[in-house]
C-alpha cells in the first residue's frame, strides 16, 4: 500500500509561543490537529469535548477503523481524517 507524504518542518511558528493566542483561543471554537492518530484514542477524547479534530494518520488500516469508528462525528462535520505521512520530502511511499 502507498502513503502520500507531506514534507515536514522541524520550525515551529512564533505564534505557537505567544499566550495571546492561548486567550484568544478560548473564545473561538476549538480545534485540534490529531497527528499520527494511531487507534483514536486522543481523537475520542477531544471530540468528547467538543473539539473539531483534523486527524492525519499514514498506516491504512488504522485510518480503515478509524473511519468506522468515527462515522458519526465524520458525518457531522466534527472530525476529518487525512490518510497521509510526514516526511522530509513530498512523494509516495510503500507502508
Amino acid at each position: 500500500m502507498e502513503c502520500v507524504v507531506l514534507r515536514y518542518s522541524q520550525k515551529v511558528p512564533p505564534f505557537l509561543h505567544t499566550s495571546r493566542l492561548c486567550r484568544e483561543a478560548e473564545s473561538v471554537p476549538r480545534r485540534v490537529f490529531d497527528v499520527g492518530m494511531n487507534n483514536g484514542d486522543d481523537s475520542a477524547y477531544y471530540l468528547s469535548k467538543g473539539c473539531q479534530v483534523i486527524a492525519v494518520e499514514a498506516n491504512p488500516l488504522l485510518v480503515q477503523r478509524a473511519r468506522e469508528r468515527f462515522s458519526a462525528e465524520i458525518a457531522s462535520g466534527q472530525m476529518v481524517i487525512e490518510h497521509l505521512g510526514i516526511w522530509d520530502r513530498p512523494g509516495r511511499i510503500k507502508f
